[in-house]
């Protein structure tokens, strides 16, 4: 069986090589999917639920695709943020983004039993170490509710990534995703 079979994720994030990748690994460990982005990208199978950003603040759109993710495929177990805040320049700016996503979410993971939250950043510096000390401080209460969070810091330039790294990076979201790894929680994971 497939570490991952019949959970359903939502991948935030996917016009990109890593989102390509986490939709491909986390499709062969059996997660159904509901892919979130701006746009939707032709490459990616028609076998998904899209959710495509619509008019409104992103509370109103974060709260209908948990929403949609919740109504029409059964629950949320697994959400991942793929640098969905890297337009965003205000280190402030960018924590707020962030903070929304996963506080808006926990209540929908609980609900389905509990699961993961994976935010993957390209912040160095400063905003590493908020993005750090914001998903520790968060993931000790979600625990209580059997969700955890952690964090993924790539390189800062994605397209100097090759398909084996993001492969690798891939597989590093479906390790935290899996409920062996119920005990890794609030942890920063840097990828070199």
């Amino acid at each position: 069986m497939r570490i991952l079979e019949n959970k359903i994720g939502i991948i935030c994030g996917i016009n990109n090589q890593l989102g390509k990748a986490l939709i491909k690994s986390l499709e062969n460990e059996g997660v159904k999917l509901l892919l979130v982005d701006s746009q939707k990208e032709d490459s990616v199978s028609n076998l998904h639920q899209y959710f495509l950003f619509k008019e409104g603040s992103q509370e109103q759109n974060t709260l209908a695709y948990l929403e949609e993710a919740q109504q029409f495929m059964g629950g949320v177990h697994l959400l991942v943020l793929n640098d969905i805040a890297s337009s965003v320049q205000l280190l402030s700016e960018k924590i707020k983004v962030i903070w929304q996503e996963i506080k808006l979410a926990i209540p929908f993971i609980a609900k389905s039993g509990g699961g993961s939250i994976v935010i993957i950043s390209s912040q160095i510096g400063t905003d590493q170490a908020a993005m750090a000390g914001l998903v520790r401080s968060v993931a000790t209460e979600a625990a209580k509710l059997n969700v955890r969070i952690n964090l993924i810091v790539r390189p800062e330039n994605q397209t100097s990534l090759s398909d084996l790294e993001n492969e690798k990076i891939a597989r590093l979201v479906l390790s935290l995703a899996d409920d062996k790894t119920t005990l890794i929680t609030g942890s920063l994971h840097h990828i070199d």
